[in-house]
């Protein structure tokens, strides 16, 4: 999309973003005034991150995004196998 996202450090679009290189992951709400005004103030920033935030875009496809959302999925069922079959023992 050529724009660079500040997104919240909770749920999925931080892992499709690459932190303060195609967009920034907001841990707190005061981050999106703070990374919006830094966008603003640094013009070479913001042309950089959008070259940058275009490119991750045109790598990225649904079928890789899903893939990382299904190995999470994966591991927190094995997670869950285990701990049951520990409380069995």
């Amino acid at each position: 999309s050529g724009v660079p996202a500040i997104v919240s450090d909770k749920g999925g679009p931080k892992f499709i973003i690459t932190d303060r290189v195609s967009g920034f992951v907001a841990h707190e709400t005061a981050d999106y005034s703070k990374y919006s005004l830094e966008l603003y103030r640094d013009r070479e920033k913001l042309a950089k991150m959008k070259l940058d935030s275009r490119e991750n875009a045109l790598s990225k496809s649904w079928d890789s995004i899903f893939e990382s959302v299904y190995d999470g999925y994966a591991e927190a069922i094995e997670l869950e196998r285990e701990k049951k079959a520990s409380l069995k023992k």
